[in-house]
């Protein structure tokens, strides 16, 4: 079953991290919905990053994104679906 997760990483900046991180959930086919990278001083940064993909995978997904040196903290909360209509005036 496909679920929304929201992922906020900080890590030490780095050329080339945001590319290793986004290799690390193509590999596990999950979709990029949405991505926010912040930087915090001259030596960190944080990112926020919603994927959607299946549940079976998505722990695996955080155990990889851990072993990247660069990342510093890393915490991850469930999404829920939000639905927004336009409605015509």
């Amino acid at each position: 079953m496909k679920k929304n997760y929201t992922i906020n990483l900080t890590f030490t900046s780095q050329e080339g991290l945001v590319a290793r991180i986004a290799l690390v959930l193509e590999r596990r086919s999950y979709h990029i919905t949405s991505l926010q990278i912040t930087e915090l001083n001259d030596q960190y940064a944080q990112m926020q990053i919603s994927i959607c993909g299946m549940e079976d995978r998505f722990e695996q997904i955080c155990k990889q994104l851990q072993k990247l040196v660069n990342i510093v903290s890393l915490e991850v909360k469930e999404s829920s679906t939000i639905k927004l209509e336009a409605v015509a005036a």
